[in-house]
């Protein structure tokens, strides 16, 4: 039998599958949640089966948490079964949670339900449009009180999750309202490891012109290095592909990367590196 990394052609890809542990474990879990029906074991199982499960054993279990979700709506146990659908349900469930979970925080975006619901959503991985409305609701909630510490956390991880318009508007905040807070050093970190784009770049420059804490602005400087550098090396790979490649690529990329570069740009790195 071959492996996962060996199995080459589409015969030996379909055996593979076909003997995948997490295949018939994942069964196993969503028969035995069948056999306790209406118990706290059926939960734990569908649970199991859903992080551990593969194909229509992932599906089955998805299916029926979100009727368990229905049935105890309000509760926390409700609440841990959306975001846990939304970050790692079959597809269509996480589609049906993420709509859930934005219907329930909108309909009392100020309470600690919707905020724990948002959080979650914010976990999600990669784009979605979900993720990107409960980013924005999520700052709606905390404008009001803007300059404390706990929103100073919320628009960080929302800087370091989310993209987009949430991320700018996340950035524009921090840059106002906690330009000198250490917890910005991981926003950092994490825009100079991510593709390159205008708004992490312009983000970068402000802070180092702005900024007064000097390791947060030399950090600044080191990381719009590392953007700059990402940046060229894409327009490098992408600026004079063929017409065929580029039409695959991101057209807000590829604007970034046909933008000429600012003249003063590395005069304005040596200066905050000091």
């Amino acid at each position: 039998m071959a492996s996962r990394r060996s199995a080459k052609t589409a015969k030996e890809r379909k055996a593979w599958m076909d003997s995948d542990p997490k295949k018939e474990f994942g069964q196993k879990y969503v028969d035995l949640a069948e056999e306790f029906s209406g118990t706290e074991s059926s939960y734990q199982l569908l649970m199991a089966a859903l992080n551990k499960g593969t194909g229509k054993a992932k599906s089955t279990a998805s299916n029926q948490l979100l009727e368990l979700a229905a049935m105890d709506s309000g509760t926390l146990k409700s609440e841990g079964i959306l975001i846990t659908l939304a970050q790692s349900g079959s597809p269509d469930a996480q589609k049906k949670a993420s709509e859930q979970i934005l219907e329930l925080a909108s309909a009392n975006p100020t309470s600690d339900s919707a905020s724990r619901l948002l959080n979650g959503m914010l976990e999600v991985r990669g784009k979605s449009e979900g993720k990107t409305k409960a980013a924005l609701m999520l700052i709606d909630q905390i404008d009001s009180d803007i300059r404390s510490n706990k929103s100073a956390d919320t628009l960080i991880k929302i800087a370091t999750s989310a993209e987009g318009e949430a991320q700018t508007a996340a950035l524009s905040r921090l840059t106002e309202h906690h330009l000198n807070n250490a917890g910005i050093l991981g926003v950092m970190t994490r825009l100079s490891r991510g593709a390159p784009n205008e708004a992490s770049e312009k983000w970068l420059k402000e802070v180092c012109r702005k900024a007064t804490d000097g390791k947060i602005k030399s950090n600044a400087a080191i990381s719009l290095s590392n953007v700059i550098s990402r940046r060229d090396t894409y327009r490098s790979l992408y600026g004079d592909a063929e017409p065929e490649v580029r039409e695959r690529l991101d057209k807000k990329l590829l604007a970034y990367l046909d933008k000429t570069p600012a003249p003063n740009e590395m005069d304005l790195i040596d200066r905050n590196m000091l």
